[in-house]
C-alpha cells in the first residue's frame, strides 16, 4: 500500500506574542479577583491591537511552498498559486496515484490495510472519471504535462468496513465520515511546483446525513467535490481541454 512521508514545517503565527500572566496561582486567589484579573488582561490585548489577521493565520500544508503565495478567496480550504502562473501553456494532466500520508488521521479509528487500500483506489477512480471525458488526460509525465501528486492526509468511514471486532462482537455503529487532503501540482518536466491545495470536507450531522448507511459514504462525497473542484480550478486557470 502506497504511503508517504509528508514533511513537517514549523509556522509562525505572527510577530506579535503576549505572555499570559499567572493570574490564578493555585490555592492563593478568590474566584472574584481571578476574574478580575483575566479581564483585565483581555483588555490589555485588545487595547494593543491583537486583532484578528486571516493572513497570519497558519498554513496546513505539510512542506514547503517555494515560491507560492497564499491566494483568497477560495472554495479550497487553501490555495497557493506560483505568482503570473498561466496553464494555458500546458497540454494535460498526469494523475499520479493517490497516496496515503504515513501519518493519516483517521480520527481514532483503526483501519486494516486493506480497507484503506480500497478507499484510496476508490479516490484514484474518482479523479480519472471527472477527467476522462476532457482530452486531458496523459499517461506520463513529459514537456506541457502537469503532474498531479495527491495525499490523503486523514480519512473516517460512517461505519466500519468490517462487520465484526477482533472479539467477534458485531458493530453496526454510524457516524459522520469525511476526509482531508493535499494536492500538488507540478510541472512534469521541471519538477517546479505551480499550484498546491489543502482541504477537509466532512458529512453532515447524523440526522441529515444520507451518507451514514454507507462505509465510505462521506469519504466518496469527498473524492468526488474534490475531483470536481481540481477540474474546474485548472479550467479557470486556462486548462480545459477539447472534450
Amino acid at each position: 500500500m502506497r504511503r508517504t512521508r509528508l514533511p513537517q514545517t514549523r509556522f509562525e503565527l505572527g510577530t506579535r506574542h503576549h505572555s499570559v500572566p499567572q493570574v490564578c496561582p493555585t490555592g492563593s486567589v478568590s474566584t472574584s479577583r481571578c476574574l478580575l484579573a483575566v479581564c483585565l488582561f483581555l483588555a490589555q490585548v485588545a487595547a494593543t491591537g491583537c486583532a484578528y489577521d486571516p493572513s497570519v493565520v497558519p498554513s496546513r500544508y505539510q512542506g514547503e511552498l517555494d515560491g507560492l503565495e497564499r491566494i483568497r478567496p477560495t472554495p479550497w480550504d487553501e490555495r497557493h498559486r506560483r505568482p503570473g502562473l498561466q496553464l494555458s501553456r500546458y497540454r494535460g494532466v498526469h494523475l499520479l496515484p493517490v497516496v496515503l500520508s504515513e501519518t493519516l488521521d483517521t480520527q481514532g479509528e483503526h483501519y486494516r490495510d486493506h480497507d484503506l487500500e480500497r478507499v484510496r483506489a476508490r479516490f484514484d477512480a474518482a479523479l480519472e472519471k471527472e477527467f476522462a471525458d476532457t482530452g486531458l488526460l496523459a499517461t506520463r509525465g513529459g514537456p506541457g504535462v502537469i503532474d498531479v501528486r495527491t495525499v490523503l492526509t486523514g480519512v473516517r468511514a460512517n461505519r466500519p468496513p468490517f462487520d465484526m471486532t477482533e472479539d467477534g462482537i458485531a458493530r453496526t455503529t454510524r457516524g459522520v465520515g469525511g476526509a482531508t487532503v493535499q494536492i500538488d501540482l507540478v510541472d512534469a518536466q521541471t519538477g517546479d511546483p505551480l499550484e498546491a491545495f489543502v482541504d477537509r470536507k466532512w458529512g453532515a450531522e447524523f440526522s441529515s446525513n444520507y451518507n451514514r448507511n454507507q462505509t465510505w459514504g462521506d469519504a466518496d462525497e469527498a473524492f468526488r467535490w474534490w475531483a470536481h473542484r481540481l477540474r474546474s480550478s485548472l479550467a479557470n486557470g486556462g486548462l480545459e481541454g477539447g472534450g
